[in-house]
């Protein structure tokens, strides 16, 4: 069960075969390991030789010409379900985290998920917020004054901010840098309005459309630990690695 995209883009469900996004129900959706955090995934991204499986995201998302009909769309629910509930289990929670997002996927899946548990759970939508490239840059300019980084770092981090420079926008985004180069970067904040939870264990759990290097979820993971030290945190993405 994988999908097709047309010369023009658009992007449509094929039962009979598994090409770019895997979304068997019979597959054992997908774990990583991130910063000490499981995060599962609830459909599996393959490589093909015409892609990745990020026509679908983008499809989504409605970014970079892929589009998606509604009826299309709902073919993929049936298997999203499943292996959500596959991931589930006897999982319950007490906090929802979505990732930040111009776009609401994310949040849906949350939503999804505090269904799932009776709606007995928290959905803390905006707890964390995407730095401005002025933030990011600022950071970078201090990572260089650190003297235990090797020149060819130094360099690596010089370049970054030469590119972040001809970024147009105000806000930081993961996708203008290379893979290689997001280790130096912290891209999210917590906001000003992060609530006092006193629970002995919290069970919290993080929710984003899809992993990449997954850099940003472990900037999540690591300030949701600063947080709520006594926590225990996973993850949920609709999209795995490759």
């Amino acid at each position: 069960m994988g999908i097709d995209v047309s010369p023009n883009k658009v992007v449509t469900f094929n039962a009979t075969h598994n090409r770019l996004v895997n979304t068997n129900i019979e597959q054992i959706p997908m774990e990583h390991e991130i910063t000490g955090c499981k995060i599962s995934c609830i459909f599996q991204r393959r490589k093909s030789s015409s892609g990745d499986g990020n026509p679908l995201i983008y499809a989504l998302k409605g970014k970079d010409g892929y589009s998606i009909s509604r009826r299309e769309l709902t073919k993929f629910l049936g298997s999203f379900y499943v292996l959500l509930e596959k991931i589930l289990g006897q999982k319950s929670a007490d906090i929802i985290v979505p990732m930040p997002s111009s776009h609401p996927i994310a949040l849906i899946i949350a939503r999804r998920i505090a269904r799932r548990m009776n709606n007995q759970v928290l959905i803390l939508n905006n707890l964390f917020q995407k730095k401005t490239i002025d933030e990011v840059s600022s950071e970078l300019e201090d990572l260089l004054q650190n003297s235990l980084l090797s020149k060819k770092e130094c360099r690596s981090i010089e370049q970054l901010i030469a590119r972040l420079g001809k970024v147009k926008g105000k806000m930081f985004s993961m996708k203008n840098v290379d893979i290689k180069s997001r280790a130096y970067i912290n891209p999210l904040k917590l906001s000003l309005h992060s609530p006092e939870i006193s629970m002995t264990l919290l069970r919290i759990i993080v929710v984003d459309d899809l992993v990449a290097s997954g850099s940003t979820l472990s900037a999540a993971v690591n300030l949701l630990r600063e947080l709520y030290p006594n926590a225990h945190i996973e993850g949920i993405c609709l999209f795995s690695k490759l």
